[in-house]
């Protein structure tokens, strides 16, 4: 899943990362104890503190462990069941100071190989601080299924289905704003004065010319 993940990144965002974390926490840990417990009892050496009455020799043979005599081997395999969940992160910033606009995008993706699932997040952040302050701020749920069953050929179907989503969501925000431009902006614009006649622009042009040479 991770190299789909970079590969994925790399493709499609100029400037993009992606992170790909292990959810299994507990599975883990109960491992990391385990391994902890199993080098902490091969370090340690047996101590006999022989009696008084005790011969030294028979206390020396005593205190001899045997070389054939292993400490007790621990397993590495937690108890616990290993949950197969794995959370995705995909990252992409651009900055063009030079023209005064920011942009990111984030995406987030859960997914539960045991139910085959994955659920994210898009996340679309821009800036345009030219002359004013203008921000947007678009998110954007997906949901999708998984049938592939091992693991290269799942990651592989899951980058693929990211793409998928990825790429309809950029197309509604393109049409969304497209829409915007053409049709929301012009409805507030008042589509006559309040005499409901429109402005002869070349007459008022006259005017404030006639004006300035009579100052002249």
């Amino acid at each position: 899943m991770d190299d789909a993940a970079r590969a994925y990144a790399a493709n499609h965002y100029s400037q993009g990362v992606a992170s790909v974390f292990c959810l299994s926490q507990h599975a883990i840990s109960g491992a990391l104890k385990a391994e902890a417990s199993n080098s902490s009892s091969a370090d340690e050496k047996p101590v006999v503190i022989s009696d008084a009455s005790e011969d030294s020799s028979q206390a020396a043979s005593d205190a001899t462990t045997s070389p054939t005599q292993q400490p007790p081997s621990v397993s590495l395999r937690s108890e616990e069941p290993v949950l197969r969940k794995f959370a995705v992160y995909l990252v992409g910033n651009r900055y063009n100071p030079s023209n005064f606009w920011t942009g990111r995008w984030r995406s987030y993706y859960e997914i539960d190989m045991d139910a085959r699932t994955v659920v994210g997040e898009m996340i679309v952040d821009v800036h345009y601080y030219e002359q004013g302050n203008v921000q947007m701020h678009a998110s954007s749920a997906a949901n999708f299924t998984v049938s592939a069953t091992e693991a290269e050929a799942a990651g592989k179907e899951i980058a693929k289905k990211i793409a998928t989503a990825e790429r309809e969501y950029q197309l509604s925000l393109n049409e969304a704003y497209s829409d915007m431009s053409e049709k929301t902006f012009k409805e507030l614009r008042r589509a006559l004065p309040v005499h409901k006649q429109k402005l002869d622009w070349n007459r008022i042009a006259s005017h404030r010319l006639t004006n300035e040479l009579k100052k002249a």
